[in-house]
């Protein structure tokens, strides 16, 4: 099941991007020699 999981989900990318469009600073990732992916962020409170 995770190996389907992982083809279809492949990276944070496509995540990375819709929270940019909702106006959040956001920082990709990569963990584990690129085997894994995240992303980081925050959104200004003013």
């Amino acid at each position: 099941m995770s190996a389907a999981y992982t083809v279809k989900f492949k990276d944070c990318t496509r995540a990375m991007e819709l929270f940019q469009k909702a106006g959040l600073k956001v920082s990709y990732k990569k963990y584990f020699y690129s085997c894994a992916t995240g992303i980081t962020g925050s959104k200004s409170l003013l």
